[in-house]
């Protein structure tokens, strides 16, 4: 590749004093093989840049990215192009760059640049729908994608692979009765897109079965396989970091998120996830020179699938005692083993999805704009309208009327599309009353379990206590730190204020919560000021201070418990 200056390069002040060896303005090889930008394109990041293409005698042609602002800075320039195999010598490094800047002017007068695609999914506009290296237009035309290195290779996994015949009759296969669930699976492969048309960015689906050859897995790659690799493009290892479970999520935007074997993703992971699915959003980041926020704050919304051998609603229990926001972020299904299902018959329907996938998702989109966005919403909010009738409408459910009404609007599009052919109203049936299980029977912190939270917090600290009848006290012992009174003869228990706040804190549970359903359950008759020590020898130093005061027959159990602990005579 040669370059004919003009005239001799403006010396810069990181160049050596070897630039000035040769003054020849006559053409010279900057690099032994060709090239050259095949376009330009604009990154909501990197700003303006160029698409290169570096041709070799012996190894693949190679094409790659180079932002300008590391055109104008010769050490970024060389770091770019030597990590992309462009050998040159240093002397060049001025013409090289000079080369690339006029190849930039000129490509600007040609035409205007390619938006370059930071996420997969919809577009800022919602004008277009990116798949991996393509994106399918409103108007039917499907042009290649200008995909971001921070997505390059999430999008080679989004392409058509196999045969779409094999997918279709896979598909249609989960029409069979006993197979509802794993239909549901892959109905949320086309219900991920439509999220952005409901109320909330996005929901979580969990898949539990403490049993393996249930074909939850199974039942992922259905759903993942609408759009691309399910195998590949599911995160499969429990011990993958918040920011790779946040990346994928940023990366996919309106595309499922596949989670596999989340049995040993740690609980604090499993919840921030859903409250970032839910919110559609990943941290905040900062600008590293200033104090401001990055321009750049990507969004997501989409359906995210879960596989486990442990219900994460017990690994949430674990985290938190009332996990209440995370229960209603995510829906979580115990499947069972449909009758039908053998071994021969699971490998015919499954394994299909791994070698046959990448084809519903693009007809899918284009069947979208076809009908148009309004049309679309019309048949989600059908849908929605429908499932609160047959489930209530309570706005603490939310998040799993809008999964419904996105999936099953989704199914009736990919129906009429002739994309499947599936019973749509009996999967509804079957999800409608699994869901209502869940709302009869998932973890509640219910009035009684309050009574057991003062249980708890009692044998905790069991040597921390005064104990009284009338005005004998009752202990054997004087301890060492007071933080809580119980008088027998009334049924009532003092306990420090601050002391069971920070109790209730480490538990992740409301404080003003719990005095709300204590008082409801008479359970809590005041909050007052109180001198624990009063009556005791060593009480004269102890300051009144504020305390919950209870009353409760319920507690002389645990009267006699402490009673039993502190004189092991009576045990």
């Amino acid at each position: 590749m040669y370059y004919a200056p003009s005239k001799k390069p403006t010396r810069t002040n990181n160049d050596s004093d070897e630039d000035d060896e040769d003054d020849d303005e006559g053409p010279r090889c900057i690099s032994v093989n060709d090239l050259a930008p095949i376009k330009r394109m604009f990154s909501i990041a990197d700003g303006e840049c160029l698409m290169m293409r570096h041709v070799m005698p012996h190894d693949p042609t190679r094409e790659f990215i180079l932002p300008m602002k590391a055109v104008y800075a010769l050490d970024k320039l060389k770091e770019a192009l030597s990590s992309n195999s462009v050998a040159f010598l240093p002397t060049n490094a001025v013409y090289l760059m000079n080369y690339l800047i006029k190849w930039c002017q000129y490509l600007q007068s040609k035409d205007k640049a390619e938006i370059m695609r930071m996420q997969m999914g919809w577009t800022e506009n919602n004008e277009a729908f990116v798949i991996g290296t393509n994106e399918i237009c409103k108007d039917g035309v499907i042009r290649k994608a200008a995909a971001s290195p921070l997505v390059r290779n999430i999008s080679k996994l989004l392409k058509p692979v196999g045969s779409y015949d094999a997918w279709k009759t896979s598909a249609n296969a989960l029409n069979e009765e006993g197979f509802e669930m794993h239909a549901f699976g892959m109905l949320c492969g086309f219900g991920s897109p439509l999220m952005r048309l409901t109320s909330t960015s996005g929901v979580c689906v969990s898949y539990f079965s403490s049993e393996s050859g249930n074909a939850k897995t199974g039942a992922l790659y259905a759903g993942l396989s609408v759009f691309g690799d399910p195998k590949e493009t599911s995160i499969v290892d429990g011990n993958s970091t918040d920011n790779a479970f946040i990346g994928r999520l940023l990366n996919l935007k309106n595309i499922m998120l596949g989670i596999d074997e989340a049995s040993n993703a740690r609980p604090e992971d499993i919840s921030r996830l859903a409250h970032r699915i839910s919110q559609g959003k990943a941290k905040m980041r900062m600008q590293s020179s200033v104090n401001a926020e990055r321009d750049l704050e990507m969004t997501a919304s989409l359906i995210a699938m879960f596989t486990t051998n442990q219900a994460l609603y017990d690994k949430l229990v674990q985290l938190k005692a009332s996990p209440d926001g995370e229960v209603a972020r995510i829906i979580e299904f115990d499947i069972k083993r449909p009758d039908k299902l053998t071994q021969q018959l699971g490998v015919e329907i499954f394994d299909t999805f791994r070698h046959n996938y990448g084809h519903a998702g693009p007809e899918f989109i284009q069947y979208f704009y076809k009908v148009g966005e309004e049309y679309v919403k019309t048949v989600v909010n059908k849908w929605l309208v429908r499932f609160k009738r047959d489930f209530g409408d309570d706005v603490a459910y939310r998040f799993y009327e809008n999964l419904i009404s996105a999936v099953f609007g989704a199914g009736e599009l990919a129906v009429e599309a002739g994309i499947i052919d599936i019973n749509l109203e009996r999967i509804y049936t079957k999800i409608v009353s699994e869901v209502m299980d869940l709302r009869d029977n998932t973890i509640k912190l219910a009035p009684n379990d309050y009574k057991t939270l003062l249980g708890e917090f009692c044998n905790d600290n069991q040597s921390k206590f005064l104990i009284f009848d009338g005005e004998r006290m009752v202990n054997q012992y004087d301890p060492k730190q007071l933080i809580g009174r119980i008088e027998m003869d009334t049924n009532t228990y003092y306990i420090t204020r601050s002391t069971f706040k920070k109790f209730l804190a480490e538990r992740t549970i409301s404080a003003s919560k719990f005095e709300m359903i204590a008082k409801k359950e008479n359970l809590l008759i005041g909050i007052d000021k109180k001198r624990l020590g009063a009556g005791w020898k060593g009480g004269a130093s102890f300051q009144a201070v504020w305390v919950y005061v209870f009353r409760s027959n319920a507690l002389e159990g645990l009267i006699k418990d402490l009673i039993k602990l502190d004189d092991p005579a009576k045990n």
